[in-house]
């Protein structure tokens, strides 16, 4: 009988292609007209979304590098930070446009960096909990 994978046993190009339809979802979700968004009135609710989807961005990326033998060095991290930091540029400036009618907000990018951070952050505690190092 196989036993099923669990997330820490997927290959590198499986967790590549759950972090590129995953971006894709995310890049769908966050261009959703405002007027056809849900009505919510939950205050910070719209800063939380931001930090875990950019979160579990960051996490999904460090992830599919380490299951790829990438070794996760300064340099990485900052070259990731810094597209991660111009992608999320895009996505509010892309809000402010007409068809979408979303507001850009600073503060926004500021959560999508910090959710960046946080989720390389988790990513390195998994590994230094892990025997091999490469959850």
């Amino acid at each position: 009988m196989r036993r099923s994978a669990g997330l820490s046993s997927m290959s590198a190009f499986r967790i590549r292609v759950l972090w590129g339809l995953y971006w894709l979802a995310m890049f769908v979700a966050m261009h959703i007209p405002k007027d056809k968004l849900p009505t919510i009135r939950v205050p910070g609710l719209d800063k939380e979304v931001h930090f875990i989807s950019y979160g579990l961005l960051a996490v999904l990326c460090a992830w599919s590098a380490v299951r790829g033998g990438a070794a996760l060095t300064a340099r990485w991290h900052v070259k990731w930070f810094l597209v991660f930091a111009m992608y999320a540029v895009a996505d509010e400036l892309l809000q402010g446009l007409a068809v979408v009618n979303r507001t850009p907000d600073v503060a926004d990018w500021v959560t999508d960096m910090v959710g960046v951070i946080v989720g390389f952050c988790v990513v390195g505690w998994l590994r230094t909990r892990s025997p091999s190092g490469r959850r």
